[in-house]
C-alpha cells in the first residue's frame, strides 16, 4: 500500500473549490462572512443582531461594517477597544481590496491618546513583527515624544510592502515607553 492511498484511500478525495468564478466569488464571501461575524462574535454581536443588520443592508459586508461602526459607538469612551476596532476595520477594507489605511491611521491615533492621557507614559517606541518588510523594519525600536509623533506621523508606514488580502498592510504599532522617574 502506497502512503497516498494510506493517507487517502484508493480514490483521492477531491477539494470542492468552484471552478466558474462567480461561484468562487460566492465560496470566498461566505468564508469572509463566517470569519468576520465570528470576531463580531467576541465583541458581543449575536446572531440575531447580525441577521437583523444584514435584512437592512445589500451585502454582507455592508452589514459587517454598520455593526463595527455600531460597536465603536458603544466603546466611544475606551481608546483601547477603538484602536482594536478600527485595526480590524482595516483587516476588512484590505480583504474586500479597499485601501486600508484610513482605519489604521484611526487605530494608530486612539493608540496614542490612549497612552498620552497615561500617566505613566512619556513617549513612544515603533515596534514591527518578525516578518515585517524591510520599511518598517528601518523603523523599528524608533522612539518618540507624542509631539515628534504628531509632527512625523511615522505610522502606519506608507512605505510598506506586507500585503493583507489585496492591499498593503502596515502591521507596525506604537509601543509604551514608562516614565523614569
Amino acid at each position: 500500500m502506497s502512503l497516498r492511498e494510506f493517507l487517502f484511500g484508493k480514490k483521492e478525495q477531491e477539494v470542492d473549490v468552484p471552478a466558474e468564478p462567480a461561484h468562487e466569488n460566492a465560496w470566498l464571501s461566505s468564508n469572509f462572512t463566517f470569519r468576520w461575524v465570528t470576531r463580531l462574535k467576541n465583541w458581543g454581536i449575536t446572531d440575531k443582531e447580525y441577521s437583523k443588520e444584514r435584512h437592512h443592508k445589500k451585502t454582507d459586508d455592508e452589514a459587517i461594517f454598520s455593526l463595527y461602526k455600531k460597536l465603536l459607538v458603544q466603546h466611544k469612551n475606551d481608546m483601547l477597544v477603538q484602536q482594536a476596532l478600527y485595526y480590524e476595520l482595516a483587516m476588512i477594507d484590505a480583504e474586500l481590496g479597499r485601501d486600508p489605511k484610513p482605519n489604521l491611521v484611526l487605530a494608530q491615533k486612539n493608540l496614542l491618546a490612549h497612552y498620552h492621557h497615561s500617566k505613566n507614559i512619556r513617549s513612544v517606541v515603533i515596534e514591527s513583527n518578525k516578518d515585517a518588510c524591510a520599511s518598517c523594519k528601518k523603523l523599528d525600536g524608533w522612539v518618540l515624544t507624542f509631539s515628534e509623533v504628531t509632527k512625523q506621523h511615522p505610522l502606519p508606514n506608507l512605505k510598506c510592502m506586507k500585503k493583507h488580502g489585496k492591499k498593503s498592510f502596515c502591521r507596525c504599532i506604537y509601543g509604551p515607553m514608562a516614565r523614569i522617574e
